[in-house]
């Protein structure tokens, strides 16, 4: 059997419930069906020819698995066909019966098998070098926080941001007494509405501590090409070598033309001289249509 059609229907409830409407506060509660109701839905079921049941209940099941955008509608109906056609005769009556939790069932299951298919393929670009970490990320020279904490050493700024909750405190105070920890810095949580007169009234502009300044007075990190190229592979340094040596010219160039060079296709170059960008060497031309590139 198909492994990825494995599963397990033997815990599902056998309950059918109703959404009503209360009219007092206009609130969704659901009721479990009994009595006449439940024999009806039932009825209406045992009258149906039994291909045409089974039909209904994929119909009812699609429908609710198509709200997941990462998996097109044709996919989903082959992939229930095939896990229809593994169910016993008693899955079978009870799906009838309950189609809704049998599509939560499955929609479970292919939730589990795209986030497989996403970590095998995350790693396999990671080894094709299509996805690569790359330091677009700077600290500011100063925070504005609204409600400031300065109690706790090694704080990147002079004062931090302070914290939510007690829980959040302990962490960083277990974190600031650690030898291995050199600063620690929190997030600035999103700001409330604030008004143009609110917020000039509490600009207050805490600067990053001078201890965790470098002589060039840059903070400490790897903000620099050769400090972030040197984690990288052979081939992508290899990359980046000829596409800086053909753009050593000073001209503009086209994404073609440094494709050809590399003999890569046009979409990895641009992944390449994107982050040849973050990384401060090149620059483009600013257009969507006909990007240039050359030399910073």
């Amino acid at each position: 059997m198909d492994k990825d059609t494995v599963i397990d229907f033997d815990s599902v409830d056998s309950e059918i419930a109703r959404i009503d409407i209360d009219d007092s506060d206009a609130m969704p509660k659901a009721w479990k069906l009994q009595g006449f109701d439940n024999q009806n839905v039932k009825k209406w079921f045992d009258e149906q020819p039994s291909d045409r049941k089974i039909r209904l209940c994929k119909d009812m099941i699609i429908k609710k698995l198509s709200k997941n955008n990462a998996v097109n509608d044709r996919d989903l109906d082959i992939y229930v066909d095939r896990i229809i056609q593994n169910l016993t005769e008693d899955q079978l009556t009870d799906m009838e019966q309950t189609p809704g939790i049998y599509a939560l069932k499955i929609n479970k299951k292919v939730n589990s098998l795209l986030d497989e298919y996403a970590k095998k393929m995350f790693y396999e670009w990671v080894e094709q070098d299509k996805i690569s970490c790359m330091p677009s990320y700077k600290l500011p020279r100063e925070i504005s926080p609204t409600n400031t904490i300065a109690s706790i050493p090694k704080s990147l700024y002079s004062e931090e941001e302070n914290f939510d909750t007690e829980y959040e405190r302990r962490v960083v105070m277990e974190l600031s007494s650690l030898n291995n920890v050199r600063w620690w810095h929190r997030n600035i949580a999103r700001a409330e509405f604030f008004t143009d007169e609110d917020r000039r009234a509490m600009r207050i502009r805490i600067p990053i501590h001078p201890a965790f300044l470098e002589a060039d007075d840059e903070v400490l990190l790897p903000n620099s090409y050769e400090k972030a190229t040197k984690k990288l592979s052979k081939k992508k340094i290899e990359q980046y070598e000829k596409i800086l040596k053909l753009l050593n010219d000073g001209e503009w160039h086209k994404t073609a033309e440094i494709a050809d060079n590399l003999g890569l296709k046009d979409t990895r170059t641009k992944e390449l001289l994107k982050e040849l960008i973050v990384l401060d060497k090149l620059i483009d031309n600013g257009k969507t249509k006909g990007k240039l590139y050359r030399l910073k």
